[in-house]
């Protein structure tokens, strides 16, 4: 939604962008294309040997609109947890 909101306030050519955003958008939910913004894998295995504390810290819940707010029994949530248990990291869930 935001990548929408981006494209009407701030871009031009706005139709083509618009309906190129909306075609990407359409084939991520059908699985056709990966979502550019899901670097879990990317992120939790490189340099993983370097790494000497593993630790995610899953903060949820806070004031403002800036903070995240999911389900922990989200599965997506619960694939990037599997994720973290995989590459060895050990998974703190704080509830703000």
């Amino acid at each position: 939604m935001r990548g929408f909101g981006n494209i009407l306030l701030y871009q031009k050519d706005k139709i083509n962008k618009f309906v190129k955003h909306t075609t990407n958008y359409i084939k991520i939910i059908q699985g056709k294309n990966k979502d550019p913004y899901d670097t879990f894998d990317w992120l939790l295995n490189v340099n993983n040997s370097k790494i000497k504390q593993k630790i995610i810290y899953w903060l949820s819940g806070g004031l403002t609109h800036f903070e995240g707010f999911f389900e922990i029994n989200d599965p997506k949530v619960q694939s990037i947890i599997s994720l973290g248990r995989k590459f060895g990291y050990k998974l703190v869930y704080i509830k703000l």
